[in-house]
């Protein structure tokens, strides 16, 4: 930890830890997670079902639960854009989480993708995901992209990428 907040500090001039939000039902959040004894306490963003459910959990935890109506990763977005004044976001998410953030039109328009692919031969159907967003449709939105990466995880092999709307993100 000590060794990311000084990088963070020296190559990106950030003196401020970054928030982690984490979108959930709070029906399976696993409460005693190491996210929830950093030096951070993430934001829970979920329903407002899922609000009252983890209130008593949260005052203790010191964790503050955002309840909306429809939570979504676009929803949390723009509560992270509109209440926070955020200016910069990083999503981690599955396709079926991130899809609507790469819809037309969408507002703010995502600018960089850092796509990770399994390129094995099986996928459990239990952690299949749905499908994401096809080659033409990564040419359209992202004109600039790295060279791929292949590594072999114990999982198998996998291939990362970085897509990005700007030339210079990308050097």
């Amino acid at each position: 930890r000590r060794a990311f907040g000084d990088w963070r500090r020296l190559a990106l001039a950030k003196e401020n830890l970054p928030l982690s939000v984490i979108l959930t039902s709070g029906h399976a959040l696993n409460r005693h997670h190491p996210i929830f004894e950093g030096p951070t306490r993430p934001m829970v963003f979920t329903s407002t079902e899922g609000r009252s459910r983890l209130e008593s959990w949260a005052a203790t935890a010191q964790v503050e639960v955002v309840g909306v109506d429809q939570p979504s990763a676009k929803e949390a977005l723009a509560y992270l854009l509109e209440e926070w004044g955020a200016k910069t976001v990083s999503i981690e998410a599955g396709p079926s989480t991130a899809l609507p953030l790469y819809r037309q039109g969408s507002t703010p328009p995502i600018e960089e993708l850092l796509l990770s692919v399994y390129l094995g031969d099986r996928v459990a159907e239990s952690v299949r995901g749905a499908p994401f967003l096809d080659a033409g449709a990564l040419d359209q939105m992202f004109p600039y992209r790295s060279e791929p990466y292949a590594v072999r995880e114990p999982s198998g092999p996998w291939q990362f990428r970085r897509f990005t709307l700007r030339e210079e993100a990308n050097a």
